[in-house]
């Protein structure tokens, strides 16, 4: 049996994912309530944890009750307030680059490429695209809406921001809290089932993807970004929820720390 430590209490809570959601909810509306791009990121972000919450149930990827996956996404996009307007022209990068990291998870670690698969990823890769497109019809903007989607997904030489700037101090701790999550995954992978084990490994293929397009591309990190956050985030609750011995219990502790300096830096 497990000794209850405070991570233990922490990670298995049933308020968890309420306190996660309402705090983003608190931080996400801090410059004022009136912004559409603000209710559009807030209402993709609840999707978006829904649907991690949906992946969590159906395929039990922690061996134990937790609402940790989709609290970690919630509590990093909380911090993260550039990522909190939504911006429509980021859709279609967004939505290229995951039917192509997608369809290479499907041939290398599910196996589950067929042409049906391929047809549902291109009808999902089109749906956002016609949403967009629509947007752009209301918005009267056509030929402006396509220029700048064009612009935003050219191949250029990397121009990084500075080091202090809040998207990349962001980005270098949502890497460094994925990447040691994927070191202990590897070392660890042999408690969980073969399903669980080959969604996680897709889940390990899609973060080190996503790094090295953020450190190719950083003009991609907005939308980049939010992507690694939640691909990452049941890697990092399966790592601070079912990790052992004191170490992990330290670095729970040193996470906890690192999030809440994260979110005062983001707001200075």
């Amino acid at each position: 049996m497990r000794d209850r430590t405070f991570r233990h209490r922490v990670t298995e809570s049933v308020w968890l994912l309420p306190f996660a959601l309402l705090l983003l909810v608190a931080l996400w509306f801090v410059p004022g309530v009136e912004g559409g791009k603000l209710w559009g990121g807030l209402l993709a972000t609840c999707v978006s944890g829904y649907v991690i919450v949906e992946w969590n149930n159906r395929n039990s990827l922690l061996r134990v009750r937790s609402r940790m996956s989709s609290s970690v996404f919630f509590l990093l996009m909380a911090m993260c307030p550039f990522l909190h307007l939504w911006s429509t022209h980021m859709v279609p990068p967004i939505s290229l680059v995951l039917a192509l990291f997608l369809y290479l998870s499907m041939m290398v670690h599910l196996r589950s490429f067929t042409w049906r698969t391929f047809a549902a990823g291109l009808l999902g890769l089109l749906l956002p695209l016609w949403g967009y497109l629509g947007w752009a019809i209301w918005q009267n903007s056509l030929g402006a809406a396509f220029a700048e989607m064009q612009g935003v997904m050219q191949l250029v030489p990397p121009v990084y921001p500075p080091l202090q700037s809040a998207p990349t101090v962001s980005a270098i701790f949502v890497l460094c809290v994925a990447l040691i999550a994927v070191l202990h995954y590897v070392c660890t992978a042999f408690n969980d089932k073969i399903k669980v084990r080959m969604y996680f490994y897709t889940i390990i293929f899609q973060v080190l993807l996503y790094a090295v397009l953020l450190v190719m591309q950083p003009q991609w990190s907005d939308a980049v970004l939010r992507v690694l956050i939640a691909v990452s985030a049941p890697l990092v609750a399966h790592h601070l929820t079912l990790g052992r011995g004191f170490k992990v219990n330290v670095w729970f502790y040193v996470v906890l720390a690192g999030w809440l300096i994260l979110g005062v830096y983001n707001r200075l």
